[in-house]
């Protein structure tokens, strides 16, 4: 797991970490505030607790090093005031500050991205496997049902259509909930393209293959992304974003 973080990352960089699920749950979960603690309990399976635990404590160190602060002074609100679900909020020492963090968890991997509170950043961590057609027809449109029939690999293709939506959706924050017929993606020449009820979004999309089966991905603002990774296994590979279709 991630325990020792580099320097603060510069005004327009984000700093972006993936570790292993941590085993030792007790060095984790001693850094949770209450509140974090009431969402870990809600979690009945072990493996899910032991990554929530894992994420939030990578963030909390991540945070921590930027603010030269200690660990248990940082806090991640993954709630409103009024209680509707919301991005993560930070705070130190219960007061709000202007960070950007996003949290992605998949199995025995987490990804955490901070930045400073100017940048947008949004991360997902998803599974590359082919899609269902009864969840094609439900979900894409027909043209993003035809880039797929198209591709040369459409395993990835489709999973980089999942997560480019669910990655856009964290940096964007354009609603509380994931809602994921208002979103689209569209492959061409140029790259990737993602539509939020038909509008372009602004962002900048890297992709990381972290494993044979796992791909990360990262929109946001077009600035610098510092990757660490504390994986045990191999180091993730950049995938192209242009030519994965036809």
């Amino acid at each position: 797991m991630t325990t020792e973080l580099l320097n603060s990352p510069a005004t327009q960089t984000a700093q972006l970490w993936l570790c292993d699920v941590s085993a030792d749950t007790a060095a984790t979960s001693v850094c949770l505030s209450a509140a974090e603690q009431r969402l870990a309990d809600r979690l009945t399976s072990e493996n899910r607790r032991r990554a929530f635990e894992t994420a939030r404590y990578t963030g909390k160190a991540a945070v921590a090093r930027m603010h030269g602060c200690p660990v248990d002074a940082v806090e991640i609100r993954s709630k409103d005031e009024t209680g509707v679900t919301s991005l993560p909020i930070i705070y130190i020492n219960g007061v709000q500050v202007d960070i950007t963090i996003s949290i992605s968890h998949l199995d025995d991997v987490v990804a955490v991205a901070v930045a400073n509170g100017e940048v947008r950043v949004g991360i997902d961590l998803a599974q590359i496997q082919t899609m269902q057609d009864s969840f094609i027809d439900m979900w894409l449109s027909p043209s993003e049902s035809q880039q797929l029939h198209e591709s040369a690999d459409p395993a990835l293709t489709a999973t980089m259509n999942w997560s480019t939506r669910e990655a856009t959706f964290k940096a964007m924050n354009v609603e509380d909930e994931f809602r994921p017929r208002r979103w689209s993606v569209e492959f061409d020449k140029q790259g990737i393209s993602c539509f939020y009820q038909g509008i372009a979004q602004p962002v900048a999309l890297s992709f990381y293959r972290i494993t044979p089966e796992l791909l990360l991905t990262v929109a946001g603002d077009s600035v610098d992304v510092t990757f660490h990774s504390e994986l045990s296994k191999d180091d993730p590979s950049r995938v192209s974003n242009r030519g994965v279709s036809k």
